[in-house]
């Protein structure tokens, strides 16, 4: 499965299509950034490195929320009560909380993120080496963590303070 997701995702990227993840894997209920997963950098920067027919560009973009869902259960796990589990009947009860306003969602975006700068600055010899597609070099998970940090720095960069970020 990972050679197959490997080979299509380096495709896509070859062709120009956009790809959207979410380098934190999950979303975040504080507002807080969360450590980056780097698979899907990882990824990237070997996919680019072995097919550049197209510049590969990271654009942060950052979601702020007026008011969230679980607003009450939080508030109260921040003041020390236990998390519940989730689970079906719970979600059929939230589904009641949906139709209540929430605010608005703001939406911003960081200043873009040039993969070719990143690698320069990281292996300036990158160009010149030869890969295979089976191998990973040392270099490429050191920048998959420094575009990692630096894609977090640039969303936190273009976060606006809202209620939810205050608590």
């Amino acid at each position: 499965y990972t050679a197959v997701f490997r080979s299509y995702y380096r495709t896509i990227l070859a062709k120009g299509f956009p790809v959207k993840f979410f380098i934190e894997g999950t979303r975040s209920r504080t507002g807080r950034l969360l450590a980056p997963k780097l698979g899907m950098l990882e990824m990237t920067v070997q996919s680019y490195v072995l097919d550049r027919k197209r510049p590969v560009v990271f654009v942060p973009v950052y979601f702020g929320y007026e008011r969230l869902v679980e607003g009450q259960t939080f508030v109260g796990e921040l003041g020390g009560a236990r998390k519940r589990k989730e689970s079906l009947g719970g979600f059929l009860r939230s589904l009641r909380a949906l139709r209540e306003r929430f605010g608005a969602v703001q939406v911003s975006f960081g200043e873009p993120l040039l993969l070719d700068q990143v690698l320069d600055g990281v292996h300036p010899g990158w160009r010149d080496e030869t890969l295979d597609e089976q191998f990973r070099a040392p270099w490429m998970s050191a920048t998959a963590g420094l575009l990692g940090r630096q894609i977090l720095a640039a969303i936190n960069s273009a976060a606006e303070i809202n209620p939810v970020n205050l608590v």
